[in-house]
């Protein structure tokens, strides 16, 4: 049950992370940057998600 916790909180913290990330890409200029910000956002979303089914695979 601890386990499962930990996984939560992780995939909270994680989410919080990539929400950050995409309001990152707005304040920068350049094409490049925001692009680069945009694939971390997305890869620390996707480890989020794992992160929760991970959560709910640990409860069960």
């Amino acid at each position: 049950m601890v386990q499962s916790q930990c996984f939560y909180i992780a995939g909270f913290l994680t989410a919080v992370i990539a929400v950050a990330l995409r309001f990152i890409v707005l304040l920068l200029d350049d094409s490049n940057e925001r692009q680069l910000v945009t694939n971390l956002a997305v890869a620390t979303a996707g480890l989020a998600t794992a992160l929760f089914v991970m959560g709910i695979i640990s409860t069960c």
